[in-house]
Formats: C-alpha cells, sequence, structure tokens
C-alpha cells in the first residue's frame, strides 16, 4: 500500500513484504542456477555407468583414471585403416590358401561393440566381429577390466562377408594403457581338423583340458567362459564348446547319474552327475543324444552322450558346467577347478618354421 503524506510517496508495510516475497524467489532461483551449473561442469559423467552388452563387456573406470589420449565422445570413435580402405585384397597364405583380407584399426571409445559398429555397419557384420573379438580378448582380458579408452586394437579380417559360422579374424593386435598388450594368430596345421589362435611363439592363446579329464575332446573352439556377461544380472553359467553335432561327450570323473532329459525347453537334452569324491556335480546340456540313465555309476572317461543343438540354443555346441557340490548355487570355473588339469597346446617343432613365415606375412599386412 502506498500512502502520500507531503506530497511524498511511501511505501506501507504491504508494500514491504510483497518486496521481501520478491527479492527471495529472486535469490532461490538464482542460488539453484549457480547449484545446477556448478553441477554440470564439475560432476556430470563422472558417475555414468558402463553399457553392458550381450557378450561383451566394458567396464569404464572414472575419469582420472581413464588415459589422457581417450578420444572425446564428439570424436569419430573408429576409423578404417587407409592401407586397404574401400576393398579386400587377395592374399595368398601358405597355411590357409587363398584369402582376401582387410585390415581394420580402432581406437576403444566407449563400449567395444559401440566403437566396432562406428566404424563398420550391422549389415557389414560388425556385431558379429564383436562376438568373435570377445573371444579372444576375454582369455586375455577377463571382463575387459583393464580396458580404458584410447586402447588400441587391430585387425586383419577375412572377407568379403562377416558370417555367424565363420570366424573371420585371421589376427588382432591389442595394445592398452594399463592392460599389456597382446598379439595372436589364427593357424591351421595341414593335419588339423580345426585352425586356432598363436602367440607369436607358437603358443595356443586358449586353456585346454587334458584328453584323459575332457568332457569333450573334439570341438572347433570355445566360444564362452564361465562369467561371460549374456544381458542378465549373473554371467555365464558354464564353458560353451563349439562342436559338430553327434562329437562325443565324455565324464570327466567318477560319479553317480542324477538326472537326464529336465527343463527341455531351455536345457534340451542333458545330464547331470554326482562327483562326491571331487565335491561338484557336473551339468552337461543341449545335447543330441543321451547313453546314461540316472541312477547309473559312470567311470571316469566314459563316453555319456553326444552333442547336439537342442533347447535354447542358437548353434551347435556342448555347454558343460560345474556347481559346487555342497552349494548348488555356486558355479566352479572349470579352468581354475584343481581336478580338472589344463595346458596350452603348442605347435609341433615341425611346423614351427611355417608359423614363423605366416606371423611375419600377416604382420606385414598388420602395418
Amino acid at each position: 500500500m502506498i500512502n502520500r503524506i507531503g506530497g511524498k510517496r511511501f511505501i506501507g508495510e504491504d508494500g514491504n513484504k510483497k518486496t521481501s516475497t520478491g527479492n527471495l524467489v529472486f535469490i532461490s532461483i538464482f542460488c539453484l542456477s549457480v547449484i545446477l551449473n556448478f553441477y554440470f561442469i564439475f560432476f556430470q559423467g563422472k558417475g555414468e555407468k558402463p553399457a553392458e552388452e550381450d557378450k561383451t563387456v566394458l567396464r569404464e573406470k572414472a575419469k582420472e583414471e581413464a588415459p589422457a589420449q581417450a578420444s572425446s565422445p564428439g570424436s569419430k570413435a573408429a576409423t578404417l585403416s587407409t592401407a586397404m580402405e574401400g576393398g579386400f585384397i587377395d592374399v595368398d597364405f601358405p597355411a590357409l590358401g587363398k584369402k582376401q583380407v582387410k585390415r581394420l584399426a580402432f581406437t576403444i571409445n566407449s563400449s567395444l561393440s559401440q566403437t566396432l559398429c562406428a566404424a563398420i555397419s550391422k549389415e557389414d557384420g560388425c556385431e558379429i566381429l564383436t562376438a568373435y573379438m570377445s573371444r579372444l580378448l576375454n582369455w586375455k582380458l577377463p571382463g575387459y577390466s583393464d580396458m580404458r579408452n584410447g586402447d588400441k586394437i587391430g585387425l586383419l579380417i577375412e572377407g568379403p562377408k562377416l558370417e555367424d559360422d565363420n570366424n573371420n579374424i585371421l589376427a588382432l593386435n591389442f595394445q592398452g594403457s594399463k592392460a599389456q598388450g597382446f598379439e595372436t594368430f589364427y593357424y591351421k596345421g595341414p593335419k588339423w581338423k580345426y585352425g586356432s589362435y598363436f602367440s607369436e611363439d607358437g603358443v595356443e592363446i586358449f586353456l585346454r583340458f587334458r584328453d584323459e579329464e575332457a568332457p569333450i575332446k573334439d570341438f572347433s573352439e570355445i566360444t564362452s567362459l564361465v562369467g561371460d556377461f549374456r544381458g542378465k544380472r549373473k554371467g555365464h553359467s558354464g564353458v560353451d564348446f563349439k562342436a559338430e553335432v553327434g562329437s562325443p561327450v565324455y565324464s570327466p570323473f567318477e560319479g553317480r547319474v542324477l538326472r537326464v532329459n529336465w527343463n527341455f525347453k531351455f536345457n534340451g537334452d542333458c545330464i547331470e552327475i554326482d562327483h562326491p569324491r571331487e565335491g561338484t556335480m557336473a551339468v552337461y546340456l543341449h545335447l543330441s543324444k543321451v547313453d546314461v540313465k540316472p541312477g547309473q555309476v559312470v567311470k571316469a572317461g566314459q563316453k555319456i552322450a553326444e552333442s547336439g543343438n537342442t533347447g535354447r540354443s542358437f548353434a551347435p555346441h556342448l555347454h558343460y558346467e560345474l556347481k559346487d557340490r555342497n552349494d548348488q548355487d555356486k558355479i566352479l570355473n572349470p579352468f581354475k577347478f584343481k581336478f580338472h588339469n589344463t595346458y596350452y597346446k603348442k605347435i609341433p617343432a615341425d611346423e614351427l618354421s611355417s608359423f614363423r613365415e605366416h606371423v611375419e606375412k600377416v604382420r606385414q599386412l598388420m602395418n
């Protein structure tokens, strides 16, 4: 309320209240604006969780742990190597025959699949290539816990088309800011049924079970390990061996068959065996044939089934799983289980010369 006294204007009590209220509102808005600006400048992005993706996981660390050379969010995450950009070239490998190959080089920015799919499209096979890369990287970088933005990966890939049933990676080179760098080369000996990946010294990057304790001996590759993330809260519960339908499956230890062929929709034909001496229970899924019955005693090394593609399976393979006998919710890693003896396969001495020539030829193309 405004009063006039002696021709002068005075603001009354009501006016003072309105003015104070207006000032408080203005000050509150100003303070809130300052706080929000401070948050976005200093904290935005530091609390973000890494993307969790099917078949691949990249646990990104806090900003201060990321390498200085990490690419900015707005930059192009990956590019085809200019050496072979625009098409595949024909190369004759003595060990592998004639191949059409292309080199792909990129720098990690965000997750592995996001980075790779920024370089090549889904139609060109970025998801398939990511799946195959993850299988190789997991042996050296379990869970990708040591992978960082700025780490560099080089590939030599076979073309012209990437397909689910054909591993197209001929070589992989990884250079990390935290994890130790490594390179691996695909090689198939003249008398081998399947090729595999080896270091420059001719040592396979995968672990293998000794034949007398192996659940399967005739397989082309290991496609998944215990703990591999598959879009669920829990990781993969077993080891997957890619194998032709009908490949023999064995019991590594003596035991008694507990049950067969339960939950067929997901497990397909399956077996569960109790191994009291080893303190474990073994599970075999997606079989094409079961050779044992519940209650039957099996010997170590006895053939119990044939691998297949039944149940919830997208390609022929054997799922092999070990559970703690005293706590069936506890999954054991077969490659770390004390009763499973493991080893690294080595290229025979009489083939080392051929392998080294192959490695040098691949390196020339990679570099």
